[in-house]
């Protein structure tokens, strides 16, 4: 098996994400990722008897949590204005990107849409900035339009 990159500190990381759309790239080193999967459900309860009878409608999306640290490029006490501001623009664009990761292959995940992201502030380090993905598997869908014959 062959692992991912090396983060900043030269530690080997088990899968790093690629997010690509038409004009731009992110790589995330070291970002940790969840993956939740659910299905819809309906439930009906049974006349004069204990329990439901449940039906699969359909299955949701897969929703990713990816986790992980924007540092400034190796100054020390310097907040990364700009790699935030840069990573911010990116992910709020409201486009899907492909992503490209072995873990998130490995669930056939490979287009997402962001639905939300956080920043949230920390006293304990000055140099990076704490981050969260909120994420939804996203298809290709091609709609083909048919004209009924009267």
């Amino acid at each position: 098996m062959t692992l991912g990159s090396k983060d900043v500190y030269g530690k080997t990381v088990i899968s790093d994400l690629h997010f690509t759309n038409d004009k731009d790239e992110v790589v995330l080193i070291g970002a940790l990722c969840t993956v939740d999967f659910s299905n819809n459900i309906v439930t009906t309860a049974m006349q004069n008897g204990k329990g439901t009878v449940k039906e699969l409608i359909s299955t949701d999306d897969l929703g990713i949590s990816i986790g992980g640290h924007i540092m400034s490029d190796w100054v020390a006490d310097l907040y990364p204005y700009d790699n935030v501001s840069t990573f911010y623009a990116l992910f709020r664009q409201g486009v899907a990107f492909k992503v490209s990761s072995k873990y998130l292959n490995m669930f056939g995940i490979t287009q997402v849409v962001v639905k939300s992201m956080s920043f949230p502030q920390e006293g304990s380090y000055s140099n990076t900035q704490k981050f969260s993905l909120d994420l939804l598997s996203d298809q290709d869908v091609e709609l083909v339009v048919t004209e009924n014959a009267v």
